[in-house]
C-alpha cells in the first residue's frame, strides 16, 4: 500500500475537522481551551500511548495521525525522547493542516510499583526450551517479542526443533506491559518487571 499523499491526507482531514468542529461548537463567550468544553459536553479524546511504551517512532506516528484526527491529549510515557516525539508528531501535523487544533501531552509518571501500566515483560529466551511453539511472540500486540532459533554448531540436524537454543526475547521499548504474554507461556518463564 502506497503511504498517503499530502492531498489525501488534507481531503480526509477535512472530513475529520468539519465533524471535530460540530463536535466541539463553542458557545459564544467561552474562553476556555478546545480541551476543556469537550471535558464539560463528555466527549473528550486521549490518546494513550501509555507509561511503558517507549518507541519514539511509532509514537510519533500515532501523534501525528490523532493530532490530524482531533483528539484532545495524548498520554505519554516520562521519558524526553518519547515527549519529544508526541511534540514532533503534533508539530508535523500542525505543517499540513496550519490550523489543527494542538492537544495537550500529558505525561505519565509512575509513584506506585504496584502499578500494571508501569511494567515490562522479562524472560531470559536461554530459559525456555528449544521446541517451544513461542506464544508468547504470537500474542503480543506490540511484537515487542522476537525469538529466533539458532542452532548450535556441534548439533547436526536443523529440522529437528529440539536442537539448537533460542536467543532474542522482549524489545523492552516495544513492550508496553499488557501481560498478554505472561498468561500464555507454557513454562511460566516470563515475568512483569515494574519500572517503579
Amino acid at each position: 500500500m502506497a503511504p498517503p499523499t499530502a492531498r489525501s491526507l488534507l481531503a480526509s482531514h477535512a472530513a475529520v475537522r468539519a465533524a471535530a468542529s460540530a463536535r466541539r461548537g463553542r458557545l459564544a463567550g467561552d474562553h476556555h481551551p478546545p480541551q476543556v468544553a469537550a471535558l464539560r459536553r463528555g466527549d473528550w479524546v486521549k490518546l494513550i500511548c501509555g507509561a511503558s511504551f517507549e518507541d519514539a517512532a511509532d509514537v510519533r506516528n500515532l501523534s501525528l495521525v490523532y493530532t490530524l484526527a482531533g483528539v484532545d491529549c495524548i498520554d505519554c510515557a516520562a521519558d524526553a525522547s518519547v515527549v519529544g516525539a508526541v511534540n514532533e508528531g503534533i508539530d508535523v501535523a500542525a505543517s499540513i493542516v496550519p490550523a489543527v487544533q494542538r492537544p495537550w501531552v500529558m505525561v505519565s509518571v509512575n509513584d506506585d510499583c504496584r502499578d500494571l501500566h508501569f511494567r515490562k515483560a522479562e524472560f531470559d529466551p536461554e530459559d525456555c526450551p528449544p521446541d517451544c511453539s513461542k506464544p508468547c511472540e504470537k500474542v503480543c500486540p506490540a511484537d515487542a517479542i522476537l525469538l529466533e532459533r539458532v542452532m548450535i554448531e556441534e548439533e547436526h540436524s536443523q529440522s529437528d526443533p529440539s536442537c539448537g537454543k533460542l536467543e532474542g526475547g522482549v524489545i523492552t521499548e516495544r513492550c508496553y506491559g499488557c501481560g498478554r504474554c505472561l498468561s500464555v507461556c507454557p513454562y511460566d518463564r516470563i515475568k512483569a518487571t515494574s519500572l517503579a
